[in-house]
């Protein structure tokens, strides 16, 4: 499950998911239902972006999979972690620069 909470700049989502260790046996379904959603939410929310802790190795590869990013480190209660986000690419540059 996954989702996206408006920021305080319209063009900001702050994203978030929760998942189980079932997701697993899916993954690729999984992956390309995620790729699906971050694109859909990237066209309402030019910028993606949250935090997750840096442990969370498995989610910090899906993450880099979607084509986010990260960008800040950030200690809280003596755990790091790792903010992260997703820029709208513009399809002019891309054009560009092909």
């Amino acid at each position: 499950m996954f989702g996206v909470v408006p920021g305080d700049d319209p063009i900001v989502g702050i994203v978030w998911a929760l998942t189980t260790d079932r997701v697993r046996r899916r993954r690729k379904v999984f992956h390309t239902i995620a790729r699906q959603w971050v694109s859909w939410a990237n066209d309402e929310w030019p910028l993606l972006t949250n935090v997750i802790w840096s442990g969370n190795l498995g989610h910090l590869i899906w993450l880099r999979a979607l084509g986010f990013a990260l960008i800040a480190e950030h200690t809280y209660n003596d755990h790091l972690f790792y903010e992260f986000a997703r820029i709208k690419p513009c399809a002019t540059l891309l054009a560009q620069s092909r």
